[in-house]
């Protein structure tokens, strides 16, 4: 069993190693491992060396020790969506209904399975063609969900386990920010605009280095020594340019708002502009693309 766990986990992208795999056997030898939560945490600090890989670690610990099912890839990311769809959408029924169109009634017998199944089955549609029509997911912003993320057959969004056995915990998928697969979190985007960022000395220097400090104080035994540095400052000066026109774009507005929250926060020297489908000889900086035109040449 524990054979063909390290094999899932290697042909599922975590980069374990034969070595690591021993060293397992070696820790359960010892009576390291007495339990199914202890060989959780044993074998996810031996064989997992970065915590982007802890979500599909956890997936597949549950796959081989509860029997969950272990989801391809390449549908991870619509399956996400769905859900997030579900628990995001304002509480309209009705709108919701009108927006699929189909009956209230019908969403509200829907048992949470098929629920999700539908959606899953819209948003494939939408992947594949979309050429209009009254099924368009998201162009009402509403949702099926009923009164605080629960469906009216019976279906609870969010909320999370109380019960903290291994497989609870694998199951809950703590770790999904972390995780390289499935679509952009929160956490991923406010990571990946952190890097982006230039720091350098600017300015004059009025801020004190605690660590020189110390190091020249104690070279001058003990007569105090106060070295200064420059502020470290983001040089880096960033132009956003984003399509926000036409109603197929609504199903974007929780990510694009995300964008809007860590950009703003991340970068001193943001500048936002707006387009529709694609970049001709101007653009606006009025989200209307109305009053405040722009010629792109006069800022590249």
């Amino acid at each position: 069993m524990f054979v063909d766990f390290f094999y899932t986990l290697k042909g599922r992208g975590i980069p374990v190693t034969p070595t690591s795999f021993l060293r397992l056997q070696k820790a359960m030898n010892k009576g390291l491992v007495h339990s199914l939560d202890d060989f959780y945490t044993v074998a996810r600090t031996i064989l997992v060396k970065s915590e982007r890989y802890f979500d599909t670690y956890d997936q597949i610990f549950a796959y081989h020790f509860k029997n969950a099912s272990l989801e391809d890839p390449t549908t991870i990311e619509l399956t996400e969506i769905a859900r997030t769809m579900l628990e995001e959408w304002l509480q309209n029924p009705e709108g919701m209904a009108e927006a699929l169109g189909v009956d209230q009634e019908k969403l509200k017998n829907m048992t949470p399975e098929e629920l999700l199944q539908y959606f899953l089955d819209r948003l494939k549609e939408q992947t594949e063609a979309h050429h209009g029509g009254s099924k368009w997911i998201g162009t009402k912003g509403t949702s099926p969900t009923g009164h605080s993320g629960t469906h009216p057959g019976g279906m609870r969004v969010g909320g999370a386990s109380r019960n903290h056995s291994a497989v609870k915990v694998a199951m809950e998928r703590r770790y999904r920010d972390y995780s390289q697969e499935g679509p952009l979190t929160q956490f991923q985007m406010g990571e990946a605009m952190k890097r982006l960022r230039r720091m350098a000395p600017t300015g004059p220097k009025d801020i004190v280095n605690v660590d020189k400090t110390i190091y020249e104080t104690m070279r001058n035994a003990g007569e105090i020594d106060i070295i200064f540095d420059r502020r470290l400052a983001d040089r880096l000066k960033v132009i956003l340019l984003i399509d926000n026109g036409g109603w197929s774009m609504d199903p974007y507005i929780d990510v694009v708002q995300t964008l809007f929250h860590y950009a703003s926060s991340q970068f001193k020297d943001l500048k936002i502009y707006f387009f529709h489908n694609t970049i001709y000889s101007r653009v606006w900086s009025d989200p209307q693309r109305y009053y405040k035109p722009e010629e792109v040449d006069d800022f590249i």
